[in-house]
């Protein structure tokens, strides 16, 4: 069997154990889901040129929270042509747990390691970012790999407040002189709304005759284009509080205290 699909196997015995004391263990009336609009095909080149600007959001609580919580976290897969796959949903969120901390702290531990073996494996099944998403896709049909690759957050000690909002982050990536070449043929696989086939495969090979002057340096590939949910927890005894990404939903010992809520986004409205 090839390591990649063991190591989604041993990823996916993970979870369903983590969901199994999840289940036996979770406060699901305390759950709280923020069921975020998905970004479809249509609006990702618009959102690429002008950024977002607007994202629907339904908060839910109770019974359908929880199972909206306990499916997001195998959520790795996206068969619906008119979803996007550039811009992967987030599941921000957070169910409370109410006995057996160890143990859903271990279960916890264990998916997220392997996570973390997939992500090696995945690394390691090729030279380049093409290769590699060749290894990944011949194998796994619609699979988002970013998807896979995010932390569940577990906290241990309770929590004081858990307030959740939309950031931007610039979409910064490191990448060779070999995979910026291949990036270039592998976006031709597309089309972009304002081009013309002649017009689009015109411009990359520009942007390639361009790179090739430069195959010695490493080059960074910046957007803004990066808005996420997050939420700044701050546990009991703390004085300030970290933020967190909130793609998957926290677990908590405990119901915050204080909490605000995540609101839709519209970019007329000031944050």
């Amino acid at each position: 069997m090839n390591q990649l699909t063991l190591c989604m196997l041993h990823l996916e015995s993970a979870i369903k154990k983590m969901i199994t004391i999840l289940e036996l263990n979770a406060d699901i009336d305390a759950s709280i889901f923020y069921d975020v609009e998905p970004v479809t095909t249509e609006l990702e080149e618009s959102i690429i040129l002008n950024g977002y600007s607007r994202i629907n959001v339904e908060r839910i609580q109770g019974e359908l929270a929880f199972k909206k919580i306990i499916d997001s976290y195998s959520d790795f897969y996206i068969f619906n042509d008119a979803i996007s796959r550039r811009f992967i949903k987030k599941f921000p969120g957070y169910l409370v747990i109410k006995k057996n901390y160890d143990q859903v702290d271990d279960a916890i531990k264990k998916v997220n390691e392997s996570k973390c073996l997939f992500k090696q494996e995945v690394l390691r099944s090729g030279d380049d970012a093409l290769e590699r998403w060749q290894q990944v896709h011949d194998r796994f049909n619609y699979l988002v790999t970013l998807a896979v690759y995010r932390k569940i957050y577990f906290f241990p000690f309770p929590v004081h407040a858990a307030y959740f909002n939309w950031v931007t982050r610039p979409r910064i990536e490191n990448i060779s002189f070999t995979e910026a070449l291949n990036k270039c043929d592998l976006a031709k696989n597309t089309l972009p709304i304002a081009h013309t086939h002649q017009s689009w495969h015109s411009l990359l090979d520009s942007e390639k005759s361009m790179i090739s002057q430069y195959s010695q340096f490493e080059f960074t590939i910046r957007r803004q284009i990066k808005l996420r949910p997050e939420s700044k927890v701050r546990l009991i005894n703390d004085t300030r509080g970290l933020g967190y990404s909130a793609g998957l939903p926290f677990i908590f010992i405990n119901h915050p205290k204080r909490t605000s809520a995540l609101g839709s986004y519209d970019i007329t409205q000031p944050r």
